[in-house]
């Protein structure tokens, strides 16, 4: 079972159980401890959100959470840094393996911190991912993520491959 698999499950446990942990940290408190580790749990299904730049026609995205954790995984943390998040297409291509870089998005400390969310976990990060160079051909990608915070060294959180439910595009669809 994966580490979001089981973030999931536990959440769920911890739910039922009625049991929660000792502490929670609020969205502006930060955690006396170093980060350990990154996990992101990204949707397969490609969203389609209205885009201001063009006039409010939907534009396909990504979405995700992201969880920051100390030395150990009991529950997420809140701690200053910043993001990077890459896009690969792993369609193969003639029989042949894809591992094309498509897209980054960066994400500074303070657009973070706007982005921090309480949910079943604990404290994470929505986020969405516009994707200006998305093809319905696209049937596979996988997303590296480089999380860097203030202070200590960069932590990275590798997806595995993720197949894209690209559904039906909207009327109208920036593509």
């Amino acid at each position: 079972m994966g580490l979001s698999s089981r973030l999931i499950a536990a959440a769920l446990l911890i739910s039922l159980s009625g049991c929660t942990p000792h502490k929670f940290l609020t969205p502006g408190e930060l955690a006396p401890v170093a980060p350990g580790s990154v996990v992101a749990a990204w949707s397969p299904k490609i969203n389609y959100v209205p885009d201001p730049a063009r006039g409010g026609s939907p534009a396909p995205g990504i979405a995700g959470r992201i969880y920051v954790f100390g030395q150990s995984q009991d529950f997420p943390i809140v701690t200053d840094g910043s993001i990077v998040i890459d896009l690969y297409d792993d369609t193969p291509v003639n029989g042949q393996p894809g591992n094309h870089h498509l897209e980054q998005w960066q994400f500074d400390p303070v657009t973070l911190r706007r982005l921090l969310k309480r949910d079943t976990v604990g404290m994470g990060y929505t986020v969405f991912l516009p994707w200006g160079t998305h093809r319905p051909d696209i049937k596979t990608v996988h997303l590296t993520l480089k999380f860097e915070p203030a202070k200590g060294s960069a932590i990275y959180a590798p997806s595995g491959p993720l197949t894209l439910d690209h559904g039906t595009a909207p009327v109208g669809t920036v593509r």
